[in-house]
């Protein structure tokens, strides 16, 4: 009975030891010891049997892997190491059996199991083994963050056995967390995260924080934004000084080599902490003088910020001309090449002194995206995988096309509509084929991380940027006699909810045989029979159409509209139209172009700081824009007009005076007095991140009933401007919503300003006595 007990230890049933046949326990077989044990000995062996029964279940959890399965959301890393700890833990426990056994059998005069004895031996494991097989049953479906939540929840108990072995296993999982962090932040590129599971993410051209990939229960999220600041730090600094990058390797290695036994998120959070500033320091020894930052910002105040007063009455005056009709598909090429090169060739030579390089500017280019199009020509696309000619856009490939739209589209009133027509060149049987039109939440092609597809599953979307994908999944089934009839199934992916369809047609939609078919998506406040915001999707003449609910869109929000093509897909058209706007040129922007010989660029202006840029130049163009055709504008003679202008000269130029000096200026000061007392790097990007955040919001760039209001004051000095008409009731009935809006918001400096003259309150009391 001796070998039955301690094959029973480590799984093996027997003779004597058996399995309950519903497998949740060992029994005693009576038919082969009926009166072998007292009443006693057989509870304690049963109790010791628990321990033999959790180690069977608990080895087949900690088996060696089976090979990695193709799909990577089934396996995770963090699983697997849990699964090595453990089977560490039976190691050490299958070396303790052997020892007891070697121990017991050496007492030639024992002829009885010491079963007490066994169960002081095994104290330890009668607690923990039902413990880990709790644990087990617990961990099986998790991945990633939710493996380390589970484990710390348990790390915190109160008895000392299971507290040991939890930290034991949180240390083993760790060990996976601190070596993604190493190959990060050692190299700043090298991401190791086969399975998504880290908490840094490649989004399209850098690297993005995914918090919701990080275990937030316990771990600090200052923790996760220096890891991402050290990772892009370290690559600037490898290429800037080779001798400081490899010492501040050696401090990223002593911190990450080993985790600590017992977790500590204040200590480690503070190491982290100290280590960033180590690296923020090194930062502005290496970076900022090469990059000659400081002259940056002054360019970028200069025409982001429309700060050159001469700069931009020189292009005004020469746009003006060009803007009185709206812009076409070449406007921004013709533009770029007659005018704003050439222009800014002069400005940079009048600014040269003689320490500054060519190779050290900052190009910025004249953006004009043209609103809404209609096209069968598709050479300008922003493509990777297609090819275009006269018959259209083709993915000739083996792998998923992609083509963007190379200029944003500002969705109008919350509705928009897309239209594209496709075929199929040559249908394939062991491909998924289809199309899908992709809708990106931001303002340049760039921005969005491309979808991914395999030629079994189809597609899936994900990134930083929020992306709706509208999917046409095509089957052919081709007959006896060659005829070949299709089907689609429709689909709608979002990016923030996952692999996981919003929408999939319940059945398959039977095609016409004209082999060339049109989807039709269209975006509305109301849907026909639900009431609410969504989507209409169908296939053109064929029903049924669907309805989507989807969150209303933000007013003039902008998207990059973009074409997935699967293999032999052909695109004949596509088009996008929204509701048009009273001024076409409303959305002209710039951008900083992307330059090899600025390595530094994107910690100093990273995208999210460019696209305030961005949003905070639209406003001021559009203000200076108006203004200088007011004061440009012919209304001699007509003594109404003559006062229409002046009024609107007022309002409008008080508003780029106070936008341009009470809040640029004297910001601008502010950043430059931060810069020059400090020699942190990461205290220079916060005051440089404050000062664009500080503008955008002194200026209510993203105050959307701000923004509403001075919109209805622009478009009633547009409407004026182009054609001079009696608009002063309109226009003072629109400046008292704006001034009311501001009232409520904290612009006393503005409305004192605005007010100086009494003009204001001329108004308020005249909207009261009416």
């Amino acid at each position: 009975m001796h070998h039955e007990v301690f094959l029973a230890l480590i799984g093996v049933t027997g003779e004597v030891v058996v399995e309950e046949p519903s497998g949740e326990s060992f029994l005693i077989d009576a038919n082969y010891c009926p009166s072998l044990l007292s009443v006693a000995d057989r509870a304690i062996l049963l109790q010791v049997l628990r321990v033999g029964h959790a180690y069977k279940h608990i080895a087949a959890f900690a088996a060696p892997l089976a090979p990695v399965p193709a799909v990577a959301a089934s396996h995770s890393l963090y699983r697997h190491a849990l699964q090595h700890a453990i089977g560490t833990v039976l190691r050490e426990y299958e070396r303790h059996i052997a020892e007891l056994e070697a121990v017991v059998l050496s007492k030639a005069s024992t002829r009885t199991l010491p079963l007490a004895y066994l169960q002081v031996e095994l104290a330890t494991e009668l607690d923990t083994f039902p413990f880990l097989l709790r644990l087990i049953q617990q961990v099986r479906t998790l991945r990633g963050k939710d493996v380390l939540e589970l484990i710390k929840a348990h790390e915190t108990q109160g008895i000392p056995s299971l507290q040991q072995v939890a930290r034991r296993l949180l240390t083993a999982l760790h060990r996976v967390l601190f070596r993604q962090m190493l190959a990060w932040m050692v190299s700043g590129s090298n991401l190791v995260d086969p399975y998504e599971e880290f908490f840094i993410v490649a989004d399209a051209s850098s690297f993005a924080l995914a918090l919701a990939r990080a275990p937030l229960r316990y771990w600090p999220a200052t923790v996760c934004e220096d890891v991402l600041f050290v990772g892009n730090a370290m690559r600037t600094v490898r290429e800037t000084s080779l001798v400081s990058a490899l010492a501040l390797q050696a401090d990223i290695a002593h911190l990450l080599q080993t985790p600590p036994d017992v977790w500590d998120s204040f200590a480690f959070a503070s190491s982290v902490s100290a280590l960033r500033a180590k690296v923020a320091s090194e930062l502005y020894m290496h970076v900022l003088s090469s990059a000659k930052f400081v002259p940056a910002l002054y360019r970028m105040k200069a025409f982001f910020l429309c700060g050159d007063g001469a700069l931009f009455n020189a292009l005004l005056e020469a746009m003006d001309p060009i803007m009185r009709t709206p812009p076409h598909a070449r406007s921004e090429t013709d533009l770029h090449h007659g005018l704003w090169a050439p222009l800014l060739r002069q400005y940079d030579t009048s600014m040269r002194t003689d320490d500054d390089d060519d190779a050290d500017k900052y190009f910025i280019a004249l953006k004009v995206p043209v609103q809404n199009f209609d096209t069968r020509t598709f050479s300008g696309l922003v493509s990777e995988g297609v090819t275009s000619d006269a018959g259209g856009l083709e993915c000739s490939g083996p792998t998923y096309g992609i083509g963007y739209w190379p200029h944003a589209q500002y969705v109008q009133g919350s509705a928009a509509s897309i239209s594209v027509t496709f075929s199929i060149a040559s249908p394939m049987t062991s491909v998924v084929q289809g199309l899908s039109v992709l809708i990106a939440d931001t303002d340049a092609p760039s921005d969005v991380a491309p979808p991914s597809w395999t030629p079994t599953s189809g597609l899936a979307v994900s990134g930083a940027v929020p992306t709706l994908a509208v999917e046409v999944v095509l089957a052919t089934t081709v007959t006896q006699a060659s005829m070949a009839t299709s089907t689609a199934t429709l689909r709608v992916l979002d990016s923030k909810v996952g692999s996981t369809p919003l929408f999939r047609s319940a059945e398959s939609i039977e095609l016409p045989m004209s082999g060339i078919w049109t989807l039709d998506v269209a975006f509305t406040l109301c849907l026909p029979t639900r009431g609410e915001p969504g989507m209409l999707l169908c296939v053109r003449d064929v029903s049924p159409v669907f309805e989507i609910p989807l969150p209303r869109r933000k007013e003039a929000s902008p998207v990059v509209l973009g074409l997935g093509l699967a293999p032999a897909v052909q695109v004949h058209h596509w088009s996008f139209a929204t509701a048009p706007v009273a001024d076409p040129w409303r959305y002209v922007t710039l951008m900083l172009t992307p330059s090899p010989s600025l390595r530094y660029r994107q910690l100093l202006f990273p995208s999210s700081l460019l696209k305030s840029y961005a949003d905070v130049f639209r406003v001021f163009f559009r203000l200076k824009r108006l203004l200088y055709t007011l004061n440009h504008l012919n209304v001699a003679g007509v003594h109404r007009d003559c006062l229409t202008r002046h009024e609107m000269t007022f309002v409008l130029h008080h508003l780029l005076l106070y936008f341009h000096v009470s809040v640029v200026e004297a910001s601008f000061e502010t950043l430059l007095a931060t810069i020059s007392a400090t020699t942190d790097f990461d205290v220079v990007q916060r005051a440089h991140a404050t000062f664009v955040a500080g503008v955008g919001k002194k200026c209510f760039v993203h105050a959307t009933a701000v923004m509403a209001a001075l919109d209805r004051v622009l478009e009633t000095v547009g409407r004026f401007v182009q054609a001079p008409s009696d608009l002063l009731p309109t226009f003072r009935d629109h400046c008292r919503l704006l001034f009311t809006v501001l009232n409520q918001t904290n612009a006393r400096e503005l409305m004192a300003q605005l007010d100086f003259n009494g003009y204001v309150s001329s108004l308020v009391s005249t909207d009261r006595r009416a």
